[in-house]
């Protein structure tokens, strides 16, 4: 079971007799002895299986022999005592002539009988098996040779049909023309067999005439002459039956030395030296051509299958607004140093834009909450400040109030209650921590917090913190749940939207690239948040970004 499914045996061309087998092992000495061993026991095993007919055979003569023998003794001596008794030492000539034919008769009947019985034998077989595999003529002489030769023929072809239904089915044109022939066949050996039973009766028949009349000739000789014949036929008969099995003996003992298999071994098996197995040509091939397929599926599967963005490129591909900051993951002190640095370079990118003296209002926005949109207002509003600027930020997402908490502030009073002139602009503005740097807190939240927005009071706020400030951030609610982030933008000298990497949805970006083209008179930038630290995500110290003055892409046509 073990080796059985890497040997092979095939025939060297379809009408050939010659077979080539091959087995398979990481072994070749084994291999080797594996072959060998095979052909020496299926050689043997079919003298063996040869064998048994020989020795049923001889099993039974032997047996027919032991009673001839009884009865031959049997015969001699009741002549013997005969002879002993009436003086009756010679028989008369004709007597004697009478006896002889008898006995051949007998003899010749008798063995016509035994070749009825094997024929009907046969026959009955025949009629009651479909297989004939287990029919075994062995040594048998039958008076027709034909009967042998077609016997032989169609049990190979059985046996060829019965090889071709281990591989396919009844309904294989080679599997039909053999079962068809196999009829034929039946039928052929049905009618021989009918025909020589017929002739062997015959026969028989003729015989039994003979004897009875030669047996009408010795009822008319003498009583003694008679009764000594009687006593010499049996005993004729049987020595002669005692012969013929002698002879069938020899025959059978000849044959079973005799003996041979028609398979024998042309060529020995060998050993391989050179390994057929692993191919390693084909391996690496395969696996060069599998890494690409692998790599392309991966790269496909990154593409249409991840819906948030990963890093810059990603952006740049979706979108033509430019880029003016990425902001690293703060796990460490090093990254908290890059996070830095890199609003250090926000504030230049935004000094450096095309008309410095407008760019005093700083909308910032986000799709969602939770992409750090807060925590960037903060963060660039502390950088602006430490310039010798003064800033202000304003915290309108009057839907959910969260700068104070960065600062720690109270949110008592705020945007809503200057809007709703409950409170001054002097009651509502709140120092922070940082030099410079003031905020305006969302005060309490109110019902209706778009028309506040869209209010005189809220353009007039406006022009109110541009005199007494540098830079003016408001922090909008989120751009993809509700409009008044895009009521802010065009208040703004420009507005920047957070997008959070491994977050923000790639659908979100492309909606950022179709509201640029849509308003063409709001300035707009991206500010990539939450990125990590490597080449693969697109950021480095000291980033090749381009700034929002020099990115031609976005500028053209505006």
């Amino acid at each position: 079971d073990k080796y059985i499914s890497n040997l092979s045996i095939e025939q060297i061309s379809e009408y050939s007799s010659l077979l080539d087998m091959k087995l398979k092992d990481n072994v070749a000495l084994r291999a080797k002895d594996i072959l060998n061993e095979i052909t020496k026991t299926y050689i043997k095993q079919g003298i063996e299986s040869k064998a048994k007919s020989s020795e049923a055979a001889l099993s039974f003569i032997d047996k027919q022999l032991e009673y001839m023998s009884k009865r031959l003794n049997k015969s001699a001596s009741s002549i013997e005592r005969y002879k002993e008794k009436n003086n009756a030492v010679d028989m008369g000539t004709k007597a004697n002539l009478a006896a002889t034919k008898i006995a051949e008769y007998e003899s010749k009947e008798l063995e016509l009988q035994t070749e009825i019985n094997i024929l009907t034998n046969v026959q009955r077989y025949i009629n009651k098996n479909e297989n004939l595999s287990g029919l075994t003529i062995g040594a048998i002489n039958f008076a027709d040779k034909n009967l042998g030769t077609l016997i032989t023929k169609l049990q190979d072809m059985i046996r060829q049909r019965n090889d071709l239904l281990t591989d396919f089915t009844e309904l294989h044109p080679e599997v039909q023309k053999l079962t068809k022939n196999i009829t034929k066949m039946k039928k052929s050996l049905k009618i021989a067999l009918e025909t020589n039973l017929s002739q062997l009766h015959q026969r028989k028949k003729a015989f039994i005439n003979m004897v009875a009349k030669y047996n009408n000739m010795l009822r008319n000789l003498p009583s003694k002459e008679n009764k000594l014949a009687n006593l010499n036929r049996p005993f004729d008969v049987n020595q002669k039956i005692y012969e013929y099995l002698l002879k069938k003996r020899a025959e059978t003992a000849i044959l079973k030395s005799s003996t041979v298999s028609h398979a024998r071994i042309l060529d020995a098996a060998t050993e391989n030296p050179i390994p057929i197995r692993p191919k390693r040509t084909m391996i690496m091939i395969l696996g060069i051509i599998f890494g690409i397929i692998v790599g392309i599926l991966i790269a496909f599967l990154r593409e249409y299958m991840i819906y948030t963005i990963k890093n810059a490129e990603e952006v740049e591909k979706l979108t033509s607004v430019p880029i003016y900051g990425v902001i690293p993951l703060k796990k460490n002190k090093l990254t908290r140093n890059i996070s830095a640095e890199t609003f250090r370079t926000v504030r230049t990118n935004l000094q450096f834009l095309p008309g410095e003296n407008s760019n005093q209002i700083i909308s910032i926005t986000s799709s969602v909450s939770g992409e750090g949109k807060t925590t960037i207002v903060a963060a660039l509003g502390e950088i602006l400040a430490h310039g010798d600027k003064k800033v202000i930020a304003l915290d309108v997402d009057l839907r959910k109030a969260s700068l104070h908490e960065i600062f720690k502030l109270k949110n008592d009073i705020g945007m809503s209650n200057y809007l709703t002139f409950q409170n001054s602009l002097e009651e509502v503005i709140k120092a922070t921590d940082v030099p410079g740097f003031d905020i305006i807190t969302t005060g309490s939240l109110p019902p209706n917090p778009s028309e506040l927005i869209l209010s005189s009071a809220f353009t007039s706020l406006l022009y109110l913190l541009r005199k007494r400030y540098d830079y003016i951030i408001i922090d909008t609610p989120p751009a993809g749940l509700v409009t008044d982030a895009v009521i802010v933008m065009n208040y703004s000298d420009i507005s920047l939207v957070v997008v959070r990497a491994e977050y923000t949805r790639k659908e979100f970006i492309k909606n950022i690239d179709r509201l640029a083209k849509e308003h063409t008179g709001i300035r707009m930038g991206i500010i990539l948040n939450g990125t990590k630290i490597g080449a693969q995500y697109g950021y480095g110290y000291g980033s090749s970004y381009a700034y929002g003055y020099g990115n031609e892409k976005y500028y053209k046509n505006r």
